[in-house]
């Protein structure tokens, strides 16, 4: 039986939230000879029947005193006592943190680091955030018997800030929600979008650079920008700029739920995620599986992971966003010959793939 700490698979609608719930859908329909013990202390919306059918999956939740008081003790403290009641050959902590006293346990310790943005730019986190992040990961690193790191930039940064021996480290990618990888049946979302749009996935803050595409697109007005993300504190930096290219019809946000997304996505030119600093990109994966390319930003993650089926531009350079922009936006054959790349890129993120990596790590 294979236990994980699945807090972000119940509470958290993207990033490590769509990571837990990948990762736990692949080891189901992948390791099926495997039981599945889920451990979190709440659920939301619309989560609560996340994994409720499947077989051979048991999902454990503080059941009283202290740790139904207090969700973030119990994950930190109390999940011991409930990892030892069962009969575990593996704990996987899936967003960079292991219960404490997880040292002393008898099985085997796997815990997936994602990024270290928080070190390399601490400017856009409070101090506060900064020092729970430095301690939860500092201690998984420690404890752990293998440490996943979700690209190979995150895996450099593991050694170059905590001095995590190479050898404990394993690289292992992820994939992407089923929505993308299989063409359901058209829900009609994408008719009140324009014919031919590019499309913007990611939250609305700083190191997404979401203000200089929107300079781009100001500028090229070539092709209106189809934007999916939930706003932070930054959108007030942008707003005024980001209504001005709403009114003139070259802006559209949405709010999709995953099939939307999947949808709206396929029908998309191209994708953009000017991003300064990733782990990972997955709206790039998703992205190969739509057999769409993508305008990145230069960091390297995400060369890692879009290779030729991307163009990347430094995220800064609002002028070479614009020109990368028309590009791509006007030249046909471009964008065909980076779609066809799609087709075998994708394969390096199918779950059959990837599971026979994570049966190698587990031991099972």
């Amino acid at each position: 039986m294979i236990g994980f700490d699945a807090k972000r698979a119940f509470n958290n609608a993207s990033g490590l939230g769509n990571y837990s719930r990948d990762h736990l859908r692949m080891c189901h329909s992948h390791l099926p000879e495997q039981s599945l013990c889920l451990f979190t202390p709440g659920k939301k919306e619309p989560f609560t029947n996340f994994a409720a059918d499947w077989a051979n999956t048991e999902v454990v939740m503080p059941r009283r005193g202290f740790g139904k008081l207090s969700p973030s003790w119990w994950r930190s403290f109390g999940l011991m006592p409930e990892l030892r009641r069962r009969d575990l050959s593996v704990f996987h902590g899936l967003s960079a943190s292991l219960p404490a006293g997880i040292a002393r346990w008898r099985g085997k310790k796997v815990v997936t680091i994602h990024d270290l943005i928080f070190e390399k730019y601490p400017r856009w986190y409070k101090r506060a955030d900064r020092v729970i992040h430095r301690r939860k990961v500092q201690h998984a690193v420690k404890v752990a018997d293998v440490v996943v790191a979700i690209s190979q930039e995150t895996a450099e940064d593991l050694m170059r800030f905590y001095k995590v021996p190479g050898g404990k480290i394993r690289v292992i990618y992820q994939s992407c929600h089923p929505a993308f990888r299989v063409v359901g049946e058209p829900s009609g979302f994408t008719d009140a979008l324009p014919e031919r749009y590019a499309l913007y996935v990611g939250t609305i803050e700083a190191r997404k650079h979401l203000e200089e595409l929107l300079e781009a697109v100001a500028k090229t007005r070539d092709l209106p920008l189809v934007v999916v993300g939930r706003k932070t504190a930054y959108f007030k930096q942008i707003s005024e700029r980001y209504d001005a290219l709403q009114q003139a019809g070259l802006l559209y946000h949405i709010e999709p739920n995953m099939a939307e997304l999947a949808e709206v996505m396929r029908k998309a030119l191209f994708v953009c995620y000017p991003s300064q600093s990733e782990g990972f990109g997955i709206p790039m994966v998703e992205a190969l599986f739509s057999g769409v390319p993508v305008l990145a930003g230069s960091s390297p993650c995400l060369r890692e992971v879009g290779g030729d089926a991307a163009m990347y531009v430094n995220p800064f350079d609002v002028e070479g966003l614009a020109q990368a922009y028309h590009t791509l936006s006007t030249d046909v054959e471009k964008r065909s010959e980076m779609a066809e790349v799609t087709r075998e890129r994708r394969k390096l993120f199918t779950p059959e793939v990837l599971a026979e990596q994570w049966r190698e790590v587990y031991g099972v």
